[in-house]
């Protein structure tokens, strides 16, 4: 699917997404990406929050957040958590972009196969 000239954007975006990544978990290697996933869903379920969009780093959920990752994973930095809470926050709105255009296109597709079932249905029966 990554050569198809025919792909929407957002399933473009993702996948340019995904390859400039590091790895498919950020940089982190996957038992601290899934250590990080496990705290994130119990914090913010599929919200995404970032340091960027609101500026500040003070909010008590995220200093909450980040202080139970500190605790959980050894040997991570206040940086890397931060800069893992931007990646994964792109990653989620990316993929949640990417599944509704999906949705959305697999819904036409079936809107447009429609009529033909129908006028194949009625021909059918129309021949007995």
């Amino acid at each position: 699917m990554i050569k198809c000239p025919f792909k929407c954007v957002e399933v473009h975006q993702f996948q340019e997404f995904m390859k400039a990544s590091p790895n498919r978990c950020g940089g982190w290697n996957e038992y601290n990406h899934n250590i990080f996933v496990k705290i994130w869903d119990k914090y913010n379920g599929n919200l995404v929050f970032t340091s960027k969009s609101n500026g500040d780093y003070s909010s008590e959920l995220l200093q909450e957040f980040i202080g139970e990752i500190l605790q959980k994973i050894a040997d991570a930095k206040f940086e890397d958590i931060n800069s893992h809470i931007e990646w994964y926050s792109q990653y989620i709105n990316l993929k949640m972009c990417q599944k509704k255009a999906l949705d959305k296109w697999k819904e036409n597709k079936i809107k447009i196969k429609m009529p033909f079932r129908d006028a194949k249905k009625y021909k059918i029966s129309n021949s007995k």
